[in-house]
């Protein structure tokens, strides 16, 4: 595993300290793990969503998921239109 992912693995297992005692089990541990890594990335982003979108647009280039990205860049586009309104 790489330093990144090591690192990203560490900021998502934080992330499961934002949950109430007893929400994170066994088998929804998988699912909670991406839900904090969510919430992290929405707390360091200062809980701005066109910056959440726009690491969200990255993510999904990356992973060569060019027909959604494109979708998601027509969401970012609009709301950066309505920005210059």
């Amino acid at each position: 595993m790489s330093k990144s992912s090591r690192m990203l693995n560490e900021v998502a297992e934080d992330g499961l300290n934002c949950f109430v005692d007893g929400y994170v089990t066994l088998a929804n541990k998988p699912n909670a793990l991406l839900e904090g890594l969510g919430i992290r990335i929405s707390q360091y982003l200062d809980f701005d969503g066109l910056r959440i979108m726009k690491v969200f647009l990255a993510a999904l280039e990356d992973s060569n998921f060019h027909t959604e990205a494109g979708v998601v860049q027509e969401w970012i586009d609009e709301l950066e239109g309505d920005d210059n309104d």
